[in-house]
């Protein structure tokens, strides 16, 4: 994906767009921010640790 090319689909919902680094992420987050990057923390886990077995 080209950061440059990406736009906010909904400008009346959404201030702003940008790319963080998961330790410098900004403050306040959306309220359901923490468990979806939870999930997702631990499904790249569970892909990372299929791939060193097989």
């Amino acid at each position: 994906m080209e950061p440059d090319a990406v736009r906010i689909g909904e400008p009346r919902k959404f201030d702003a767009l940008a790319w963080c680094a998961p330790e410098a992420l900004p403050v306040p987050l959306h309220s359901q921010c923490g468990a979806t990057l939870e999930l997702f923390g631990a499904a790249a886990r569970e892909r990372w640790a299929g791939r060193r077995q097989g």
